[in-house]
């Protein structure tokens, strides 16, 4: 048990960023480009009614994101590079700088490889629900849980460990009527969201 905390203490200090270092996230989307269909670059709806997805304006005039309307509307989107990752207890964590209408909340769906020493991928799942407040004073962070076991093992463990990973998409589902806009969304190592470092070594 000793030896497994000392192992862990002196991975976190070799994992430590230089200064200035920038954080290269798992997931970084700012709903910035339009494409033609109407929607942010790289996303596409999947459910819900016709026009259900939109890219409007969110926070201050010129800045955009992404609004789902109505129940049942879900939109999928890109990943992120092939990174090592703490996967902490199965967990990753994402951060949404979003908003919701009274009894609407959303839902995050992560599709994530694992790198094996083989080289081979195999595919997991994780999943995290929250209700943002009604306007954008407040960041909102949710852990992000490993739902399917992969060949290899899976995420799980009671320290979790270092592992090369890419998430290879994101949906996100939205609950309840009414309207929810994402202006920005992340996906990183549980604890290190709230940075601007280099992710995990």
């Amino acid at each position: 048990m000793k030896r497994s905390f000392v192992a862990l203490l002196l991975l976190s200090f070799a994992c430590a960023p230089g200064p200035g270092a920038v954080r290269e996230r798992l997931v970084t989307e700012e709903f910035e480009t339009q494409c033609d269909d109407g929607l942010p670059c790289g996303w596409a709806q999947v459910t819900g009614e016709p026009g259900a997805a939109r890219y409007v304006e969110t926070i201050h005039p010129g800045e955009h994101g992404l609004a789902l309307i109505g129940s049942g509307v879900n939109v999928r989107g890109p990943g992120g590079p092939t990174r090592p990752a703490i996967v902490s207890v199965g967990s990753l964590q994402a951060s949404l700088v979003a908003r919701c209408d009274p009894g609407a909340g959303l839902t995050i769906d992560l599709a994530v490889a694992d790198a094996t020493d083989a080289g081979a991928f195999f595919v997991d799942t994780f999943e995290g629900r929250t209700t943002p407040g009604q306007t954008w004073e407040q960041r909102t962070v949710v852990n992000l849980t490993s739902t399917t076991a992969l060949s290899d093992g899976g995420f799980g463990g009671s320290f979790g460990g270092t592992r090369t990973i890419r998430v290879l998409a994101v949906a996100l589902s939205k609950t309840g009527a009414g309207q929810c806009e994402i202006a920005s969304f992340r996906v990183d190592d549980i604890g290190a969201i709230g940075d601007d470092f280099v992710g995990g070594c």
